[in-house]
């Protein structure tokens, strides 16, 4: 019988409900406490969780404890930590279904390469397999996007269901009401996807004890709600904003906060409410019921959405413009690393398990730093607190830690793959190619002054003509100035020695000798460059020398214009901008987005410090004073164009002041055309902002993972930022918080830094840092030459210097057509295969070879899912569908 509390207060739900109350712990690793805190904690949650299990066993069904555990990482070390007993007692509450490990890691950020995604889909097949389980339940809550290519990576593994917990802070909120509907990929793979209310609404709807009032004071609200009054009232809202389903999912957690411990006070609360209602049942479920029910009563009805799901939170890792830069280097490092790996394993080299482990245990270092928890809930409120200090410095050691270790394990995977020669034998710059295409690049190498002794020049040859390759001396590290000047620095021990690789095969390498040249003229100045005539094969550009930056980029071919020369901002003009917070102002309240507030200028003061053409480029560097700089030569700017390559590149180096002021530095290209169209790299797949997005999702900026590129019928301009993911398209957007995003023209802004968030993530930052612009323009407008060249910008070829019997020229691996992107490569743990993550790239169905030239015998090749559980036996040649991802087995022996 009803007991009337649906109807006594305002609002009345007029249909039956079913409410399925999911109890789970918002896993921040931060935040609340320190990151070290974390797992400890929720280790012992699912140890709490178990024991809920145990004392409700006697509850009726609807009401008994259940618990979704939000993140795998947990769920993994509970695994390894644990004695077997309480695996045993997790094992069998997971098999009667009153305890759910879902498929995600962690909560994580959109800076994260593919790659990176595919690692930390790893514990699944471990959790699996230890529990007798299959995990058919992914769970992001809190960050309000998610990778494009999970709708690839997850269903072959068996995870059917993605509910997402959206925040809206700081955000549009997708859809008007929690919604289901097919999730597909860009090939056509699709989960059933929920866009669920916040993953506290359990919490601010009154079903904990100590409920806050800080969600309901901001409705409004003078009391303390009770569930009866709460609960009908948010009821009837969803009926008014046509939610269709007579079943809804609730989250919450055992209190209200996130790293909550769990708590049987709700199982209590839906034991009494069910003896009272009828109109509204209350049942205690996992996230995976509730995905379940509704894929079996309304699956077929459902819609299907082929879009991206881009994550407005992302512009928070802009407040650690440094970290996040060395965090997509080192994911770049660790997949050529992995390549290396892979090829040395087909030239017959053992690789132990223990040599693969420190590279998956360096690659889930940077996905701690990835994750989305940046820092303390006071962060920016107050940046000296002993939390806020101890908080960033371990987030920023997980990504000072992997970057230490991938170099270690990156000269690992060399050491295997070392020629076995007399050490007498002639020195060879050995350049290696972790990409699946023949690549013509500069390469950088260290050779020691023994090798070619000081005052003399180097020279470096291909041995397939017998030429001299281009080459010159160049310094250590971009930002580095000694003898004030960023052209020639001979350290102590040797030079670094930039030169053109001509033709290094794919997946291979190549041998090019190394020789004395003539005497070096110290005092010889570089050949002067006139900067009106700045021009190559492809470009011909004119500087503005008032503002270090491009005013015309034309494109030689075409006779393109690339510039819009109507733009207020310059091709690679670096633009300061800040808003203020008002005087008493609260950090949440003061630092909302005003667009009439945003004050931006550029740098100023700009000279000539050199120019030049060289053995490899002609390129300008100017030296500018910049606000929010230490001034004077706070910026120096270098725009380079090369001689035998289709690129031009602009270098900065900022020399930042710390200031808790809101700030931010963007780098501006604005590019011309009408009737262009306007696409990125995302995760998973090539992304047409608006049209090829869920709506709502993240649209006044973006997170590209390799490239931006704008096409039109007559080529492309491609844009590659490696070190920088965040871009605002079409304008400078803050405080337009658009639902569909509109690009009125292809403008592209690198957002290179910002401090705009109140918490979590860094109030400030400073100190000098480097980061590289790479542009290039071509005739055809393939989605394939955009990914190349994105991927080359990415992972530059790898230079070694190795004493050789014979030069050598080879390809271990060969992955063709070009379409195919092989987006990385590892050897197999336990096994003695390797296993290539291949993704076809113009939407064409293609059949792609695999080859091991010089093999004994052909491999064997079978379909494998994203954690290396076998599928099924594969063909030669491997079909791949338009946009399509494969994991391939390849068995050696």
């Amino acid at each position: 019988m009803a007991n009337g509390h649906e109807r006594a207060h305002g609002r009345t739900p007029e249909r039956n409900w079913t409410i399925h109350l999911v109890q789970h712990s918002h896993t921040d690793i931060g935040y609340t406490a320190s990151q070290h805190e974390m797992l400890p904690a929720h280790l012992h949650y699912l140890d709490m969780a178990l024991d809920c299990c145990d004392r409700t066993d006697g509850y009726p069904d609807e009401a008994r404890f259940r618990w979704t555990c939000e993140a795998a990482w947990p769920v993994r070390e509970y695994i390894r930590r644990r004695p077997s007993r309480q695996i045993d007692r997790l094992r069998a509450r997971c098999s009667e279904g009153r305890i759910e490990p879902t498929a995600l890691m962690f909560n994580m950020s959109e800076i994260t390469p593919e790659a990176g995604l595919v690692a930390s889909l790893q514990p699944i097949r471990e959790i699996n397999n230890a529990l007798g389980i299959r995990i058919r339940t992914a769970m992001q809550n809190d960050v309000n996007g998610v990778a494009w290519a999970m709708a690839d990576y997850l269903p072959p593994c068996g995870v059917r269901y993605l509910t997402m917990g959206v925040h809206r802070y700081r955000s549009v909120l997708p859809f008007k009401v929690p919604t289901a509907f097919w999730w597909e990929s860009p090939s056509g793979s699709r989960m059933l996807a929920y866009r669920a209310d916040h993953y506290l609404t359990g919490n601010w709807l009154g079903f904990n004890p100590e409920s806050s009032l800080e969600h309901w004071i901001s409705m409004g609200a003078a009391d303390r709600p009770t569930p009866e009054t709460s609960l009908a009232e948010y009821l009837a809202s969803l009926e008014e904003r046509g939610y269709p389903y007579s079943h809804l999912m609730v989250q919450y957690s055992g209190h209200e906060t996130d790293n909550s411990h769990p708590s049987t006070e709700q199982c209590d609360l839906i034991r009494r409410w069910n003896e009272t209602h009828d109109r509204i049942v209350l049942k205690s479920a996992t996230a995976g019921e509730f995905l379940r029910w509704i894929e079996e009563h309304h699956g077929t009805g459902l819609p299907s959405l082929r879009v991206a799901w881009p994550d407005w939170w992302t512009d928070g890792f802009g407040s650690a413009a440094r970290e996040t830069g060395a965090s997509r280097d080192a994911h770049a490092a660790l997949s050529a690393t992995n390549a290396l790996l892979a090829m040395a394993r087909v030239s017959g080299a053992d690789i132990p398990d223990a040599s693969i482990t420190r590279l998956t245990e360096t690659r889930e270092q940077i996905l701690f730093y990835d994750e989305h928890t940046f820092g303390s809930v006071d962060s920016v409120a107050d940046p000296h607190s002993p939390h806020t200090c101890e908080q960033w410095s371990e987030k920023a050691s997980y990504v000072w830690q992997g970057v230490q270790n991938s170099a270690l394990v990156r000269e690992e995977a060399l050491g295997y793959l070392a020629p076995l020669s007399d050490a007498a034998m002639q020195p060879v710059a050995r350049v290696y190619n972790t990409l699946n295409w023949t690549r013509t690049e500069p390469a950088r190498l260290f050779i020691p002054f023994d090798v070619v002794p000081r005052g003399y020049a180097v020279k470096i040859t291909d041995p397939d003509t017998g030429a001299a390759c281009p080459a010159q001396v160049v310094c250590e590290r971009p930002g580095d100035r000694p003898k004030e000047t960023v052209l020639a620095y001979d350290r102590p021990a040797g030079r670094f020695v930039t030169f053109m690789a001509p033709a290094v095969p794919a997946l291979g390498w190549k041998d090019f000798r190394i020789e004395t040249g003539p005497e070096e003229d110290e005092d010889a100045p570089a050949e002067p460059l006139d900067i009106r005539t700045i021009e190559n094969r492809w470009f011909s550009l004119a500087l503005d020398d008032r503002t270090a930056s491009v005013v015309s980029l034309r494109h030689r071919p075409t006779g393109r214009e690339l510039v819009d020369t109507e733009s207020q901002w310059r091709l690679g003009q670096v633009i300061f901008e800040n808003f203020p917070v008002p005087e008493g102002a609260c950090h949440d309240t003061g630092r909302v987005f005003r667009p009439e507030a945003f004050r931006r200028e550029s740098a100023r003061a700009c000279h000539i410090e050199r120019q030049e053409r060289t053995a490899l480029w002609q390129r300008v560097i100017f030296s500018c004073d910049f606000p929010g700089c230490t001034n004077p030569g706070g910026l120096r700017v270098e725009i380079r164009l090369w001689h035998e390559r289709e690129q031009l590149d602009f270098v900065y180096h900022l020399r930042k002041e710390y200031s808790t002021s809101p700030e931010a530095v963007y780098v501006a290209f604005p590019f011309s055309g009408d009737g262009t169209e306007l696409r990125y790299d995302g995760q998973g797949g090539e992304v047409m902002p608006g049209a090829g997005q869920v709506e709502g999702s993240s649209a006044d900026w973006q997170t590209i993972q390799h490239y931006v590129r704008v096409a039109d019928a007559r080529g492309q301009t491609i844009l590659s930022i490696p070190r920088v993911p965040l871009v605002q398209l079409g304008g400078l957007n803050l405080g337009a918080w658009q639902y569909v995003p509109e690009i009125p023209r292809p403008h592209v802004f690198s957002w290179v830094m910002n401090n705009y968030w109140w918490t979590n993530f860094r109030a400030s930052q400073g100190g000098e840092w480097s980061w590289t612009c790479s542009l290039t323009s071509t005739e055809e407008s393939s989605r394939a030459v955009a990914a190349r060249f994105g991927a080359e910008c990415h992972s530059p070829l790898i230079a070694r210097l190795e004493r050789v019997a014979k030069l050598e020229t080879r390809s271990r691996i060969l992955v063709t057509p070009g379409n195919v992107l092989a987006v990385e490569m590892r050897p197999e743990r336990g096994g003695d295969g390797i296993i290539l993550q291949l993704r076809e790239l113009d939407g064409q169905d293609t059949t792609c070879r695999i080859e091991v030239p010089d093999g004994t015998s052909a491999p064997r090749m079978e379909e494998v899912d994203v954690t290396g559980r076998p599928l099924r036996p594969l063909p030669d040649p491997v079909r791949i569908p338009g946009f399509g991802v494969r994991f391939v087995r390849l068995a050696l022996r």
